[in-house]
């Protein structure tokens, strides 16, 4: 009987050797493997977040040639003035700005150009006007300016009503008296001196 249990005890102690055994073979199989599923499942999520950037850049993609399309058949970009120089762009704002006045009908005062100044990465370019004219030539002069290209945009804007006295069966002229900045921008990089 003795006999026996030392050979029941020895058959365990070899099937736990056996086990201990089997178990570290495993763990020496298994755990590089679980290292390459971990690398394997943090590589899959690097893509996923590659996949997702890719993704929104091929949206804004589409986003940015539809843009440009319609930047085209509007043709948006003959409301920007394309000339390098300042002055020039000043120039043909003094021009515009004169003859829309002589056109309805008012008499010009004064006008000159404004000092450019940088705004980021744009040069403001404008000229200081002051004119008469009747409220309704006035009311076509400024919409004038503001719709037609290039661009123009009427910065400040002072209105003061000029009194004439009427003689007996006259009607009183109804005038104003014009005081304004019209302003355009251009950007820095089309000029050749840069900031001005």
């Amino acid at each position: 009987m003795k006999a026996r249990l030392l050979n029941h005890r020895d058959s365990l102690i070899s099937v736990a050797l056996l086990l201990l055994v089997v178990l570290v073979v495993a763990s020496f199989i298994v755990s590089p493997l679980m290292k390459q599923y971990e690398q394997y499942q943090l590589e899959l999520t690097k893509d996923a977040r590659l996949l997702q950037k890719l993704g929104a850049v091929a949206e804004s993609k589409q986003e940015l040639q539809q843009t440009f399309q319609m930047f085209e058949t509007q043709e948006l970009s003959s409301w920007l003035y394309d000339l390098a120089e300042p002055a020039a762009v000043a120039l043909d704002v003094q021009r515009r700005v004169s003859a829309e006045v002589a056109k309805n009908s008012g008499q010009l005062r004064t006008i000159s150009p404004m000092p450019t100044k940088r705004k980021d990465d744009y040069l403001l370019v404008g000229v200081q006007v002051n004119f008469t004219a009747d409220y309704e030539s006035v009311l076509q002069i400024l919409k004038a300016l503001e719709t037609d290209k290039p661009l123009l945009a009427i910065d400040t804007l002072r209105l003061a009503p000029i009194a004439y006295r009427a003689r007996a069966g006259e009607l009183e002229r109804q005038q104003l008296n014009v005081q304004m900045t019209v302003t355009t921008f251009v950007r820095v990089e089309f000029t050749q001196g840069g900031d001005q």
